[in-house]
């Protein structure tokens, strides 16, 4: 399920990015908007900046109170209208730009309801003069007033208060998402174990609800279609490998006839011989694709038992010289000492197989003849069986191809059209299917090896 991890592992990443980057720009925008209000009202002027200036800029003239150029200024500007009430008869003694609805005359009780901030729906600011109580009236739409007080602790703490809510929410944000994406993930698991068993050429069944019940139908749909056309192409080649039995076998008796009738002519007689390896040729090759058919869609082919691999491969090697012995092909065995007691877990068949077809890939591609090398040695945890010749050779465009096919993903396309490629790759399956390694490379000075590592117990 290493597919499932990742993809869970990259979802829980980006959405804790995701809410990180929430987190950080909730942050930047309460800074922002109140960066940008404070800005704003600072930029204005203020209600203490006009008390101030006003109370400075009030002076006698002639019996009567006069406000500078400067007070003018700002109370225009602000759009604001002022009010200096005399302390001992709360009479209206100066004003600038009084509204029509604003009364010239208060008691103490109409000064003290003033002092909250709100007259007639004019926000109001008090502050003291020597003359008297100097009040100012800013634009209804500009202050909004309230009644009671704020505790100094909330202005003191509001920082860390709105901190707090970031972190609270950010939390809330987290479990939500732990407990929708559980749910997510639970219906995905058996979607990706699917199609990992597709992948792997298994048979396979999901349950079709959840979240991802419509992919589910379709992945079934395409785990039965699959296993459909591999049942299509095996019935087709045993029906193709049953229908040439017959005819091969004509041809490889009579041709055997011919080819030990020695009253005919030596070039009938070549020619026969000719005619009977192709056709064993042509019947190994049929039976390399069944087999490598079965190989590919059932793995209950490795019928598995222990078994010492030195006296397997003498065996393999005597039947091998039995069935294909000739001068032109002498076979080296090397067999070390540390391997005569060393057993393997696989199946003798199909180890049997694998070593046969690359003792005719030696014989097949050096016409001429060649020198085989057959060696089983001992590294670490494994065993060792290589076979080398000292032939032709392979080109390094072919070499590569090969070196391809030797890993875990062997693909039979990789060789498509190479002489090397059918039985090369059947091995590589075999191989694979005992959890080993198999290795082509060149031999030193001229010719070709191939090299395979398979666990011992």
């Amino acid at each position: 399920m290493k597919g499932f991890q990742k993809l869970a592992k990259r979802t829980i990443r980006q959405t804790l990015l995701m809410m990180l980057f929430l987190f950080i720009s909730g942050i930047l925008t309460y800074v922002l908007i109140f960066g940008y209000y404070f800005y704003v009202q600072f930029s204005r002027h203020t209600p203490s900046e006009i008390l101030r200036t006003v109370s400075k800029g009030l002076y006698h003239s002639n019996d009567s109170i006069q406000l500078d150029s400067t007070g003018i200024r700002i109370l225009d500007e602000s759009d604001t209208w002022a009010i200096l009430v005399d302390n001992n008869n709360g009479n209206v003694i100066w004003s600038h730009a009084l509204p029509d609805n604003i009364p010239t005359h208060y008691t103490l009780s109409e000064i003290a309801l003033s002092s909250k901030n709100y007259l007639k729906g004019y926000p109001t600011f008090i502050w003291t003069h020597d003359d008297g109580l100097i009040m100012i009236g800013m634009p209804k739409e500009r202050y909004t007033p309230l009644r009671g007080y704020l505790p100094a602790s909330l202005i003191r703490d509001m920082p860390w208060l709105t901190l707090s809510s970031y972190i609270i929410q950010l939390i809330t944000l987290l479990l939500v998402f732990y407990f929708f994406e559980r749910r997510t993930f639970r219906s995905m698991r058996p979607i990706l174990k699917g199609l990992q068993d597709v992948a792997d050429g298994k048979d396979l069944h999901v349950k079709e609800k959840g979240t991802f019940s419509e992919i589910a139908a379709y992945l079934n749909r395409t785990s039965a279609l699959l296993k459909k056309r591999a049942t299509v192409r095996e019935n087709w080649l045993a029906g193709v490998s049953h229908d040439i039995r017959t005819p091969l076998a004509s041809i490889l008796g009579y041709s055997g006839q011919i080819e030990t009738d020695k009253s005919l002519p030596e070039d009938v007689i070549q020619k026969a011989t000719i005619i009977r390896n192709q056709a064993v040729r042509l019947r190994e090759l049929i039976s390399d694709l069944n087999l490598s058919s079965r190989l590919e869609h059932d793995d209950r082919l490795i019928q598995r038992e222990i078994f010492g691999i030195a006296p397997f491969c003498r065996k393999i090697i005597a039947e091998f010289l039995n069935d294909y012995a000739d001068e032109n092909y002498p076979i080296h065995i090397e067999i070390n000492k540390s391997v005569q007691t060393t057993q393997i877990n696989g199946s003798p068949n199909l180890l049997k197989r694998s070593i046969y077809n690359l003792l005719l890939n030696s014989i097949r591609h050096n016409p001429t003849g060649c020198t085989i090398t057959f060696r089983l040695e001992r590294t670490d945890h494994q065993c060792k069986i290589s076979i080398t010749d000292d032939g032709i050779g392979l080109q390094n465009t072919l070499l590569e191809k090969l070196k391809k096919i030797q890993g875990k993903e062997a693909d039979s396309t990789l060789l498509s059209g190479q002489e090397h490629g059918l039985g090369l790759y059947i091995v590589c399956q075999i191989i694979k299917m005992h959890s080993g390694n198999i290795t082509f490379s060149t031999n030193t000075p001229s010719g070709f090896q191939t090299s395979i590592y398979l666990p011992i117990l």
